[in-house]
């Protein structure tokens, strides 16, 4: 289970604008979590109601991935980051 896949801190210093090393858990990285190897995957995505990431690896089913939908910050700067990780992708390193 992902539920912390990018910490309270690391949203916070998002939503304040001093997180530096955002492109560490931002995007797709090959990752393993609960002995379950595949990818994160993050992205900002401020106005989206919801993501969905399709692709050849699960037979663009929109349904196929559980994407999250964090929000968080603080008052007056609201964030919405969503994040997943995905089974290990044929073709891909992980």
């Amino acid at each position: 289970m992902i539920n912390n896949l990018i910490s309270q801190d690391e949203r916070y210093l998002f939503a304040e604008g001093t997180w530096l090393k955002a492109y560490e858990k931002l995007g797709a990285h090959p990752a393993e979590i609960d002995g379950q190897k595949g990818y994160t995957f993050a992205v900002w995505a401020p106005m989206a109601r919801s993501v969905r990431v399709l692709g050849d690896f699960n037979g663009w089913d929109m349904n196929s991935l559980n994407i999250i939908k964090a929000e968080t910050g603080f008052p007056g700067r609201p964030i919405t980051i969503f994040e997943s990780i995905t089974p290990t992708i044929v073709g891909l390193p992980g």
